[in-house]
């Protein structure tokens, strides 16, 4: 039994910060991509997004934080430690050097916000010169039984992909671990709903999707992809966002709606439009700084 809480704990505590390039062309010097994974999305699975940055001469740093809140809030809603020590040790190498993020459903929104908030000294705003949001943003806040079976489903895959090689007991525990952690969502979502509508906290503070949207300094140059396939983030929540953004007349906002890719598939499904995308958006970032000639 002991074993058994020792292996959930090293599974949920422990994620790794992996920093890679391809050293044979190495161009893209301004920029360093970070790429924030998926909850429950392996390293090998998060590592293939990574690569497409690396081939194109970025340095990446690639991280999946474990899903779960440390805290209240928004600031608190991922542990983000690691990773603020490897950004800040890179910065410090080149303080010039600005950021850009790629960001998969809401555990990566979780984590850049988290790591906006928890660490204000590293200027993660600031230097973010474009965000890439894959089947997300999405808020919580009326928290619905729709969100709630949404939720469900992201522990499911969670738990579910830790079950590998283990034991009976093991497993009774991850289940149970799953069960509590989708009725500790229902309290947190009834209670945060109730602290805005008192007026005893504002929705920025319990919303990373109001948090973005009302932060300022958003980065100019963001990109979408979603579909109404998507179980999990609904994809007429994702739209509000981008068309919110759009207002904005100053960002550039590059967004493709498909109907049938499921959560964090879309690349699997359409490879070379999401492709395609992703050199439109590095196009974007680079005519936002005056790089007008770029062979991507």
């Amino acid at each position: 039994m002991i074993k058994a809480i020792q292996l959930i704990g090293r599974k949920m505590l422990n994620p790794r910060v992996i920093v890679s390039q391809n050293e044979a062309d190495i161009k893209n010097q301004k920029s360093i991509v970070t790429v924030l994974g998926w909850a429950g999305g392996s390293e090998r699975n998060v590592e293939k997004y990574a690569k497409i940055y690396q081939d194109k001469g970025f340095k990446t740093i690639q991280y999946t934080a474990p899903a779960y809140n440390i805290g209240w809030g928004v600031g608190k809603s991922r542990k983000v430690t690691e990773l603020a020590e490897t950004l800040d040790k890179l910065i410090k190498k080149d303080p010039k050097k600005k950021l850009i993020f790629h960001v998969f459903s809401m555990n990566g929104v979780f984590t850049f916000c988290s790591l906006n908030i928890q660490y204000p000294e590293l200027r993660i705003m600031e230097k973010c010169e474009g965000m890439f949001f894959d089947s997300c943003p999405i808020h919580n806040i009326d928290g619905d039984w729709k969100m709630i079976k949404a939720y469900s489903i992201v522990m499911k895959h969670v738990y579910d992909s830790m079950k590998i090689n283990t034991n009976f007991i093991t497993n009774s525990i991850y289940e149970v671990s799953k069960f509590l952690a989708i009725m500790k969502y229902v309290y947190s979502s009834i209670r945060d709903k109730t602290l805005v509508k008192s007026g005893l906290a504002e929705i920025e503070q319990v919303s990373s999707y109001h948090y973005l949207l009302k932060n300022p300094e958003l980065p100019k140059v963001l990109s979408f992809v979603y579909s109404d396939g998507d179980l999990v983030c609904d994809a007429k929540l994702i739209h509000e966002f981008q068309e919110k953004v759009r207002e904005n007349r100053r960002r550039n906002v590059i967004s493709t709606r498909y109907t049938d890719s499921l959560h964090v598939e879309h690349f699997r499904r359409y490879p070379k439009e999401y492709l395609a995308q992703i050199d439109e958006f590095l196009r974007k970032i680079e005519e936002s700084r005056g790089d007008f000639n770029s062979k991507l």
